[in-house]
């Protein structure tokens, strides 16, 4: 082969193993050795590797999460005040009763159940759920005991409530 040849021959090989290696260089990559055979079921990390993680992707799962939550609250907040609107007693619903995920399927029409459970899993009302707080506090929802307006929190990641009042708090 002629030297012209040769290069034209080679250079493609040379740029596609230079690409495979910027973009294996690129990759976050989680580093622990085993100390013990696969197979053995009982694999330790080495203690003298250190193990290199991706903080980028955490500040996106966060971000993800507190976006997911504040959807979630106004999500519920809409339905909250189509409820209060459509109510002939002009009452937003008690605790127990939003609480209640059959009253929600009952009277939030095409409901998105998904939004009655946080990022951790949580339920609307369990710990680490969103959380409703109807006014005045003990009210019943009905005709002689009106509930008249309401607060929704959730937990975002940093650990600050995301809060959401009704539109006549």
């Amino acid at each position: 082969m002629k030297p012209d040849k040769l290069e034209s021959f080679f250079l493609p090989i040379v740029v596609a193993g230079a690409s495979i290696l910027a973009v294996l260089m690129s990759i976050p990559v989680i580093v622990a050795f085993a100390t013990n055979h696969p197979k053995s079921g009982n694999i330790q990390p080495d203690p003298y590797m250190p193990i290199q993680t991706n903080p980028g992707l955490q500040d996106v799962q966060s971000k993800a999460s507190d976006v997911e939550v504040q959807t979630d609250i106004r999500s519920l907040s809409t339905q909250l005040e189509a409820f209060y609107a459509g109510s002939a007693a002009e009452t937003y619903p008690s605790q127990a009763d939003f609480y209640s995920a059959s009253w929600r399927a009952q009277n939030f029409p095409g409901y998105d159940t998904a939004a009655a459970k946080a990022p951790s899993g949580a339920l609307v009302g369990d710990k680490g759920g969103y959380t409703y707080e109807p006014s005045p506090s003990g009210c019943t929802g009905t005709t002689g005991d009106v509930c008249t307006s309401f607060v929704l929190r959730g937990q975002l990641s940093d650990g600050t409530d995301y809060t959401k009042y009704s539109l006549n708090y």
